[in-house]
Order: structure tokens, then sequence, then C-alpha cells
């Protein structure tokens, strides 16, 4: 599954979730409601997470990740940006609409 850097992740309508700063360091849950799942992520995905706006490009999404932490490469970031895209697509946690 290829992801575009001009496209425009878009949260799902299906699903509710909620960040607790004190488990784990930082755990969001995301539970979505068609297929009843219960996603768990550390504070790295909630940081792309919670920038999901409908707005905002991937490349834009990187870029602030990017400053966010920047003691990692800028191509270390954007691997890890994409891998997280991938699985929110593939659970539907999000769709992508097209960019310019």
């Amino acid at each position: 599954m290829e992801i575009a850097l001009n496209s425009i992740p878009v949260l799902s309508n299906d699903i509710i979730f909620r960040f607790e700063p004190n488990i784990k360091d930082g755990t969001i849950f995301i539970y979505h409601i068609n297929n009843q799942k219960i996603h768990e992520g550390n504070k790295s995905l909630y940081s792309v997470f919670k920038l999901i706006d409908g707005k905002k490009t991937v490349e834009s999404i990187i870029k602030e990740i990017e400053i966010q932490y920047s003691s990692e490469s800028f191509e270390e970031i954007k691997n890890s940006v994409i891998e997280i895209f991938k699985y929110f697509l593939s659970e539907e946690i999000v769709y992508m609409r097209r960019g310019d």
C-alpha cells in the first residue's frame, strides 16, 4: 500500500479515542465502533494521531513530527509515520483524501 505525501488523512467517524498520559508514559486507546476492536498505541503514535485534522497532508504531519523528535533522522521519521498511516488505513481508523 502506497501512501502519497500530499494526501490528507481524515479520522473515521466510527472511532472513539482516549489518551491516558499516566499509563506506560502515555497510551492512546482507539475503539472502532463497527468492528469493535480496541487498538492501543504509545505516545509516539498519539503524536501522529493528534495531528490528523482533515486539513494537514501526510508530508506536513511528518515535518511537525520531525520537530518533536529532532534526534531521529528525517528518513526514519518519514518511514515510521508512513507505517503508522498504513496501519490506520488497514484498520479503517483513517481514510485518505487527495491533496493538491
